[in-house]
C-alpha cells in the first residue's frame, strides 16, 4: 500500500503494519496524484512522473514540452510567490517574514502614536508630568517614520501582489500568462515545473491525460 503526501511518498509494509517513507530522489516530494497502469504505479509529483513495477526502483520521467509551448507561466502564480517571497528562494521567504514582522511594528508604533495625545491631555487635567510621555512620543513617532520610509516600496509590492490572490481582483488575472523572470524560482528547464496535479491511463486512446490546474493536456504515451 502506497499514500502519496505533501512531504512525499510513503510505503506501508503487509508484515509489519507500519509506514516507511520511500527515497525518490526528489529535490522536492511533494506528491500530487497516485494512480495505476497495469502493474505499474505512477506517482506524480509537482513536476514529474515517476512509475515503478516492483515498488522500490522508481522511474524519473520528465514529460516533453506540450504542442506550441511558451515560457510563460500564470501571472496569479507570479503574484502568488512573490508575496510568499518563494520566488527569490530562502532569501526572499526570509524577507517576507522580516515584512511581517515589520508590519506588527508599524501597526504597534501607529496606535501608541494615536493614543500618546489623548494619553498627554489626560495627565495634564491632571496636573500630572508630561515630559517622559511627550519624550516617548517622539521617539515612537521616529521610529515609526524612519521603519515604514526604509521598508515602504517592499511593502508595497507585496500588499499590491497579496491583493490580487483574492476576489474580487483575482478575477482579473485569473487566465494572464507572464514570461518567467530569469534567476527566480520559476524559472526551470522543465516545461511542467510545478504545473502537474492529476494524472490518469487511457485504455481506449491510449495515452497518459494530466491535469495541470487550469486545463487537460493529453500526451500520447511513447
Amino acid at each position: 500500500m502506497f499514500a502519496g503526501t505533501h512531504m512525499g511518498l510513503y510505503k506501508r509494509s503487509a508484515n509489519s503494519g507500519k509506514w516507511t517513507k520511500v527515497d525518490l530522489k526528489l529535490e522536492k516530494e511533494r506528491i500530487a496524484d497516485l494512480a495505476l497502469k497495469e502493474d505499474t504505479l505512477l506517482v506524480l509529483s509537482r513536476h514529474y512522473l515517476l512509475k515503478t513495477a516492483d515498488g522500490n526502483n522508481f522511474e524519473k520521467i520528465q514529460l516533453p514540452e506540450p504542442v506550441n509551448y511558451e515560457r510563460k507561466t500564470g501571472l496569479f502564480n507570479t503574484l502568488w510567490e512573490l508575496h510568499s517571497g518563494e520566488l527569490f528562494g530562502l532569501t526572499g521567504k526570509l524577507v517576507v517574514d522580516l515584512l511581517g514582522i515589520v508590519t506588527i511594528f508599524l501597526s504597534i508604533t501607529g496606535l501608541l502614536h494615536f493614543f500618546f495625545p489623548k494619553w498627554i491631555k489626560r495627565r495634564k487635567r491632571k496636573k500630572k508630568p508630561v515630559r517622559p510621555l511627550a519624550k516617548a512620543t517622539k521617539t515612537n513617532l521616529r521610529w515609526h517614520n524612519v521603519v515604514g520610509y526604509m521598508f515602504a516600496a517592499f511593502l508595497l509590492i507585496t500588499t499590491f501582489a497579496g491583493i490580487h490572490l483574492r476576489p474580487p481582483l483575482l478575477i482579473a488575472i485569473a487566465n494572464k500568462q507572464v514570461g518567467i523572470i530569469p534567476g527566480t524560482h520559476l524559472d526551470s528547464p522543465n516545461p511542467w515545473f510545478d504545473k502537474l496535479r492529476r494524472v490518469q491511463w487511457d485504455e481506449n486512446l491510449k495515452q497518459y491525460i494530466f491535469l495541470p490546474p487550469t486545463d487537460f493536456t493529453a500526451l500520447k504515451n511513447h
